[in-house]
């Protein structure tokens, strides 16, 4: 290990491992039970200190045993990832997201940025629906679900989420 000369978060002393493989190995070296802790902690530590890296958040917490603090991260990192225009890297997040069992609501929001995410490369024309196939593809289970984020909601059981979102599926 050594000390980094500059420090990502101002006022706090970190390090880092010499090699990739020393850290894998130290990595490898954990139980499953530390492993699990260790990235709790490193979420919870990293989003007290205000980490703008929500992909790094969701994975911690994902890794870490809270998949709810997970989803709420991958939905972040996806609704970045469309927002910078990188559609296949929203459509990956919001695939990751289902694995940590997402809430209703929470499935809604990742119904309208998958749609989105379809829409904006021209994969729904006009009244055309991108179908609940081309959910399930993004690794979303859309069984009776009904979404149109081209009116700017979607309904998921009893939870209704609105966007300002183009594409649409049901």
């Amino acid at each position: 290990m050594t000390e980094r000369p500059s420090a990502v978060f101002p006022g706090e002393v970190e390090y880092a491992f010499r090699h990739s493989l020393v850290r894998e190995g130290s990595y490898s070296s954990l139980t499953d039970q530390d492993r699990v802790l260790g990235h709790r902690l490193a979420g919870k530590w990293l989003e007290a200190r205000g980490e703008a890296d929500t992909l790094a958040l969701a994975e911690h917490f994902r890794l870490g045993g809270a998949p709810e603090r997970a989803v709420t991260f991958f939905r972040r990192a996806a609704e970045q990832a469309l927002a910078g225009n990188d559609l296949s890297a929203a459509i990956e997040r919001v695939r990751t997201a289902p694995d940590c069992a997402p809430s209703e609501s929470d499935t809604a929001e990742l119904y309208l940025l998958v749609t989105d995410a379809h829409y904006w490369p021209g994969w729904a024309y006009g009244d055309t629906f991108v179908t609940s196939d081309s959910v399930t593809t993004a690794g979303i289970d859309a069984t009776g679900i009904y979404a149109q984020s081209l009116s700017g909601s979607v309904t998921v059981g009893s939870g209704t989420v609105t966007s300002t979102g183009g594409g649409a599926f049901r």
